[in-house]
């Protein structure tokens, strides 16, 4: 645990305001990428029917990855629990991003988009959500609170 918040300070001492930029453009990539896949299901079901996976299976592969996108987008977008959302993201960008060039189905721009949404993942899983986030709100009032305690018992045991 203490190395999870040494790791979480360190990644706020060096973390710069363009790095939410990026961290909202990632999440906005994501939360349009689940609303493309609900509006074109069938075609992501006909991609995974093809890979040996029965219509059920497929159908339900197709709705957990799009509300997977649409609500680690959003809370990617607003940085609460951006670590753990960008790590959720990994596998399934991993699975697309293999089946992408072993299948042959995507290229071009769709391809570079994958690869950039898988690098931005990697990063922000590591980096987390910065400065201009809620995960980094809730962490420095949760602080605040502790050490207002700790003034406020303090002086009680003076007085």
């Amino acid at each position: 645990m203490i190395a999870f918040f040494r790791l979480m300070q360190l990644g706020s001492k060096y973390h710069q305001d363009w790095f939410v930029i990026l961290r909202v453009g990632l999440g906005i990539l994501l939360f349009t990428k689940g609303i493309n896949i609900i509006n074109n299901t069938v075609q992501l079901e006909a991609i995974l029917t093809n890979t040996h996976r029965t219509e059920l299976v497929a159908s339900w592969f197709a709705f957990v990855i799009a509300w997977a996108h649409i609500f680690g987008g959003l809370f990617i977008i607003i940085g609460l629990f951006t670590r753990t959302f960008c790590l959720v993201q990994l596998p399934i960008v991993i699975v697309a991003l293999g089946m992408s060039v072993s299948y042959h189905i995507l290229s071009g721009y769709a391809l570079f988009e994958i690869i950039v949404g898988f690098v931005l993942l990697v990063f922000f899983s590591m980096e987390g959500g910065g400065a201009l986030s809620l995960d980094h709100y809730y962490i420095f009032r949760k602080e605040a609170d502790i050490r207002n305690l700790e003034k406020k018992i303090l002086w009680e045991a003076v007085q």
